[in-house]
């Protein structure tokens, strides 16, 4: 266990005053930035101040983008499974006795 002495306790004190001056100018920037996208009439989105019109574009993008995934996730399926059935008929004739 460590003893801490005066001039230890003085320097965590300074630390801990920059980081709150710190802290404090970081929430001040954040609310200003806040309230300026509030009266252009913006809404956070994905990390972005994006106007209602935009958010609806992007949305409709998104699920164009998952349909698409879902059909090449399909394919795969469909590509897998024809695979695995010609390899099981190559195992029956060649492999298996009769």
């Amino acid at each position: 266990m460590r003893v801490r002495n005066e001039r230890q306790d003085e320097f965590i004190e300074k630390i801990k005053a920059i980081r709150e001056e710190a802290g404090q100018k970081v929430r001040e920037q954040l609310s200003k930035e806040y309230e300026e996208a509030q009266k252009e009439g913006k809404h956070p989105w994905g990390g972005l101040w994006l106007k209602p019109a935009q958010i609806e574009g992007l949305i409709r993008q998104i699920k164009a983008k998952e349909k698409v995934v879902f059909g090449e996730i399909l394919l795969i399926l469909f590509v897998l499974l024809l695979c695995s059935w010609f390899f099981f008929r190559l195992l029956v004739l060649f492999f298996l006795p009769r």
